[in-house]
């Protein structure tokens, strides 16, 4: 198999069990939200997302030193793959005792902690399989690791729904997600010991581990503002107003995030693109900088719109009415889905164009606002507050991203110009699904509402037989 067949090949499989893993995840989690309730739930999330912040103190960037250095071939990739494993064992005991103090401290009376002091093995085990299959990553094989993905979250759905017809207890939960990354870990130990005859032991040269860390702080630097921002929300939020208050958020918070795998998918195409037509040919580079931006805008728009009226028919379809809490902070939440999906162009773009300082200076300075703005709005207005704070943030690292885009392109105001078309549109489309809301059910007006959105699209002239042939091809890629 050739290089270029081998890249799309693993794109292929990884981006497959990406999307199928996503999906079982999120009907998992909205089944365990309806049978937990919001408190329940509130703690269940609360200590996954308190041990999976931290998480970041048992990597410190290893795992993307170790992809990239035994893609490269340049050093002996088993001395350095013993060297990193040997310095995660002294990061991992670091980050356990971290995540053990933490949780000590800050929930000494409170019924989390059990749960905490258990997700904080998980992290740690999640630590290694991220270092096996690191390796094998650098070996261009994403295969067994899309088949890993997918087990993995198999046997959390498989084991989880048996469980509820026994247990109500988080903890009992929170083992299955013990039992499904135990799992994964012996599995991907198992390939890169049997495929590539890799042994775990301890080894420590001390030029050798100067220079990994030398090229591991950016990564850390990164991964750890992103940690902190995507989940001191909810740990202040529950610090602030109680677990049952945190409940509410994450299900607001998940329905948003669920989104993600979309923007993945399709900028993944583009990213070798941007990179090759920043050293070969800089016009097409912004062309296909702002196809991908109106086309993430395609998606985005209506899906907030519709979300934004349907939202309280959503929340009691999905979580019953023990989570009409949710809706309101799924409103505000989503309307930041727009900006969020166009912020992965920009991201990509920054990263191909040899500007990773500025994302990772953008991010740090992001998370430090979401921090400030989640102590300011929480106490005032609970889980309304939480998801003005990420809104805000999330419009505020698009504004910092595309200035720091502007320096190296220019997108002229023309070329928003289908954007606003269809912003038209879905709005269009919005007022059209509050009507059908009234006599019509939920499934229907989803249907419906796309239905007339693409018809607006149409008659706009926002879609071309060039814009569906581009983007199939792009998907085709993948």
């Amino acid at each position: 198999m050739t290089n270029g067949q081998k890249i799309t090949s693993n794109t292929s499989w990884y981006l497959l069990a990406l999307i199928f893993q996503k999906i079982l995840s999120f009907a998992y989690f909205t089944i365990l939200a309806r049978f937990l309730g919001p408190n329940d739930y509130g703690q269940y999330q609360l200590a996954l997302n308190f041990a999976l912040m931290l998480s970041v103190l048992a990597d410190l960037g290893l795992s993307a030193v170790l992809i990239r250095e035994t893609a490269r071939k340049q050093i002996d990739q088993k001395q350095l793959f013993r060297q990193i494993f040997s310095l995660k064992l002294l990061l991992s005991i670091l980050a356990l005792a971290t995540i053990i103090i933490g949780d000590l401290l800050l929930y000494a009376n409170n019924p989390v902690r059990p749960l905490i002091f258990l997700t904080s093995f998980i992290v740690i085990i999640d630590s290694f399989t991220l270092l096996f299959y690191g390796f094998l990553r650098g070996q261009q094989n994403l295969y067994y690791e899309s088949i890993g993905t997918i087990i993995f979250q198999v046997i959390i759905l498989t084991l989880g729904l048996i469980l509820m017809q026994f247990n109500r207890d988080p903890f009992f939960f929170i083992i299955v997600v013990l039992m499904a990354s135990s799992f994964n870990f012996l599995y991907s130990l198992i390939l890169i010991n049997k495929k590539y005859q890799v042994e775990l032991g301890w080894y420590f040269d001390k030029k050798l581990a100067r220079s990994i860390f030398f090229i591991a702080w950016p990564f850390a630097l990164s991964a750890l503002f992103a940690k902190i921002y995507a989940y001191i929300d909810g740990l202040i939020l529950e610090q602030m107003q109680g677990a049952s208050q945190m409940g509410l958020y994450s299900v607001a918070y998940k329905i948003t995030f669920a989104f993600q795998f979309i923007p993945l998918a399709f900028v993944a195409a583009l990213y070798p693109a941007f990179s090759h037509y920043w050293q070969n040919d800089k016009s097409q580079l912004e062309n296909t900088l702002i196809k991908a931006i109106n086309y993430l805008g395609y998606i985005a728009l209506p899906i907030s719109a519709g979300i934004i009226c349907l939202a309280p028919n959503i929340i009691s379809t999905l979580y019953t009415s023990n989570y009409n809490g949710s809706s309101v902070p799924l409103q505000i939440l989503i309307a930041s889905l727009p900006f969020l999906f166009i912020n992965f162009a920009l991201s990509y773009f920054l990263n191909a164009t040899d500007r990773q300082r500025t994302n990772t200076f953008n991010l740090g300075l992001v998370m430090i606002l979401n921090v400030v703005l989640n102590i300011l709005l929480i106490p005032q207005w609970s889980t309304v507050g939480a998801s003005l704070a990420s809104t805000i943030c999330t419009i505020s690292l698009f504004c910092l991203n595309l200035v720091a885009v502007y320096k190296v392109t220019q997108i002229k105001l023309k070329n928003w110009w289908p954007m606003f078309k269809a912003l038209m549109a879905s709005l269009l489309m919005a007022l059209i699904v509050i009507f059908l809301a009234k006599i019509l059910n939920i499934y229907l007006c989803i249907i419906l509402g796309f239905l007339v959105y693409f018809g607006f699209l149409i008659l706009f002239k926002n879609l071309s037989k060039e814009d569906y042939f581009y983007i199939r091809r792009a998907l085709k890629k993948n």
